[in-house]
């Protein structure tokens, strides 16, 4: 058996080498990748359907590893993959079932402490395991296509939302920030899609806050700021998420037409360190000087409160101001 993996292994590494080399596509090169999954038999089923659902496990298994890996299959696995199977299937029945809902929770200015808008949060009341927060089911929905109607869902109920406290309370001057997926952020229609909602709703597009990430945009830079700049061109608000813990190149930064940079709460954590702090004012200073509004997420405590406003940051959120809210325990004056 040992000597079948190890015969094995050579020429997977030998199709993994070959499939990154450079292809030409008439005058176009382009390269390649894979994430394969290995299944042996006997050890690891005895008939073509078992071996070959248990090498897609193995190859799942790949594409967490970091994608063009490879991996042989193990009873880990398969116990794995039973699990992301009933999370697939349960993530059906909550879209049929409208299992999902929408936590808000609000973005302060840090100046006088006075709400400046909401982020809107997904939640998922799942029947079983109870309250469960995206990090725990979007990456099977965005692998499975049930992110786009997730997608939609959220988009539509938090502008749904802002337009109820718009009615509740004559003029509603607060912003909604709604976070992107990759796919959601580059579908054709997005611009036109989002310009019927604002109708429907009768928001004003300055109230909307569209969240991206550095990765997203950086996915297709041109199709990105070119989205961007349309969004913008609506009077639509565009925040950078997570700046700092990807590519944070400053020439991409100047291209793209942004509003807000939001400080990864990471950076939020660790104030006190006078090499974290050197580093948030640099991203602070950075950010103002191209005229943008700074958000630190994460704040969570007096001295990161107190800090962050002392460093110039203009807006802030996290537990020390409010935790995410259901709409109902939201009161507005």
């Amino acid at each position: 058996m040992e000597r079948c993996t190890a015969t094995t292994e050579q020429i997977v590494q030998k199709l993994l080498h070959e499939l990154s080399l450079p292809h030409d596509l008439g005058s176009i090169q382009f390269n390649s990748s894979a994430s394969i999954g290995i299944a042996q038999f006997p050890t690891h089923g005895t008939s073509a359907p078992e071996l070959i659902k248990n090498a897609d496990a193995a190859m799942y298994a790949a594409k967490l590893a970091g994608r063009n890996q490879y991996s042989f299959y193990n009873d880990q696995m398969r116990q794995q993959a039973i699990a992301r199977s009933n999370m697939e299937f349960d993530l059906q029945v909550a879209d049929r079932d409208n299992q999902f809902n929408l936590a808000y929770q609000p973005i302060v200015r840090l100046a006088d402490r006075q709400i400046y808008g909401f982020e809107t949060l997904l939640r998922w009341q799942h029947p079983l395991r109870g309250e469960l927060k995206p990090d725990s089911f979007l990456a099977i929905a965005e692998d499975n296509g049930m992110i786009s109607s997730i997608d939609q869902w959220v988009m539509h109920s938090a502008c749904q939302q802002a337009s109820l406290w718009r009615q509740q309370h004559g003029q509603f001057s607060f912003k909604i920030s709604v976070n992107m997926s990759c796919r959601q952020f580059l579908q054709p229609n997005l611009v036109q899609d989002i310009q019927s909602l604002l109708a429907k709703y009768q928001l004003e597009s300055s109230q909307l806050i569209l969240e991206i990430t550095e990765a997203m945009a950086m996915q297709n830079i041109g199709q990105s700021i070119r989205v961007m700049y349309e969004l913008r061109e609506l009077g639509i608000l565009l925040s950078l998420d997570d700046f700092g813990t990807g590519y944070s190149s400053l020439t991409y930064l100047k291209k793209l037409p942004l509003n807000i940079l939001k400080i990864e709460q990471s950076f939020v954590h660790d104030l006190g360190v006078e090499t974290d702090n050197a580093l948030i004012k640099s991203i602070i200073d950075i950010g103002r000087n191209m005229d943008l509004l700074i958000l630190a997420e994460g704040i969570e405590q007096q001295h990161q409160f107190e800090l962050m406003t002392k460093l110039g940051c203009q807006l802030g959120q996290g537990y020390f101001f409010s935790p995410p809210l259901n709409s109902t325990d939201i009161v507005l004056t």
